[in-house]
């Protein structure tokens, strides 16, 4: 017979090296949103934040603006999230949920990327007393990239042609053309695309005495 302590081990191994699986099969993507209070945004960093704590439930956000005193059109990223734990399973373990929203402007073009993303974590107590736990969370949410004003950007095509002294350059990229070719862009055919989202990850929280708690894990996005 298996004692508890033994399954939850194999089940903690299963479960990180599923983990660590999907994150070297996974594909490079272009970079992600960056905080440098990254701690205020628990939800985008690892889903298994999801309800986390010990309370009813946690509202935050952090805003990042960049660069405005020395551009027009400053990169801005205000985020807005929340969560709680909601539903007991068993006597030590838990389901948490929780809400991620935030906008991304960034440049004179105002490339905006905007995304709505739900959340759920399941921690599993590894003792009696709770003192150490696993989590696995999964996110999903919508996310919307559009280029606001790609009348405001200037490609390579562009600017070779002012090199080589042409009186009225013109340009080919559809972003600055619209579909119809030569110069100047049309502010009725703003590029834009929806996609779906999907992250997730793993959390191992330990807490030591009542003075000293430790956490560490990973995520995977854009599965």
């Amino acid at each position: 017979m298996t004692s508890q302590p033994e399954s939850n081990m194999k089940l903690t191994k299963t479960l990180l090296f599923s983990l660590a699986f999907m994150a070297m099969a996974a594909s490079l993507k272009s970079q992600d949103l960056h905080n440098s209070l990254f701690y205020m945004n628990p939800l985008h960093m690892n889903p298994a934040f999801s309800g986390a704590y010990e309370g009813t439930y946690r509202i935050g956000g952090v805003y990042r603006d960049q660069a405005r005193s020395v551009v027009t059109n400053a990169y801005s990223t205000p985020t807005i999230f929340i969560d709680a734990p909601v539903v007991m399973l068993g006597k030590r373990h838990w389901l948490g949920v929780g809400g991620l929203m935030f906008q991304d402007a960034a440049g004179d073009g105002k490339l905006q990327t905007s995304s709505f993303q739900l959340s759920g974590a399941l921690h599993l107590a590894l003792d009696k007393k709770s003192q150490k736990i696993i989590t696995i969370g999964v996110q999903w949410g919508q996310v919307q990239r559009k280029l606001k004003n790609p009348e405001n950007l200037v490609f390579a095509d562009y600017l070779e042609q002012v090199q080589q002294g042409a009186g009225n350059p013109a340009t080919n990229d559809p972003f600055l053309t619209g579909p119809g070719g030569g110069g100047g862009g049309n502010p009725n055919d703003d590029p834009q695309k929806n996609y779906s989202d999907i992250n997730t990850g793993v959390l191992f929280t330990s807490k030591e005495n009542k003075g000293t708690s430790y956490n560490f894990g990973f995520s995977v996005r854009h599965l």
